[in-house]
C-alpha cells in the first residue's frame, strides 16, 4: 500500500504541474482537465495535501474564468485540509 501511495504521488503531483503549466498559458480547459484528473486519484487522508493542491490549482481555474464562488468554495475545501495550512 505504501508504495502505491507513493506512486499516486507522483502521479498526482506530475498532474499538477502540467495544470500549472496549462495554467501559465492560459490554456484553462487543459489546467482544468489534469487538475481534475489528480483530483480523481487524491483520495483518502494519507493524500490529503495532494487533494489540497489539486483543489487550489482548480480553484485558480475558476477564478480567472470569473465563478468566484465556485473558486472561493474549492479553496475553502484546499485549506479545510488539515495537513496544508
Amino acid at each position: 500500500q505504501a508504495r502505491l501511495d507513493g506512486e499516486r504521488r507522483l502521479i498526482i503531483d506530475a498532474l499538477r504541474c502540467l495544470a500549472g503549466f496549462a495554467f501559465e498559458v492560459s490554456d484553462l480547459d487543459q489546467c482544468e482537465r489534469y487538475a481534475t484528473e489528480g483530483l480523481v486519484l487524491a483520495t483518502g487522508p494519507k493524500l490529503a495535501p495532494e487533494r489540497a493542491e489539486i483543489l487550489i490549482a482548480l480553484s485558480a481555474t475558476q477564478a480567472s474564468r470569473g465563478q468566484l464562488a465556485a473558486a472561493q468554495l474549492l479553496y475553502s475545501g484546499a485549506s479545510g485540509v488539515p495537513s496544508w495550512k
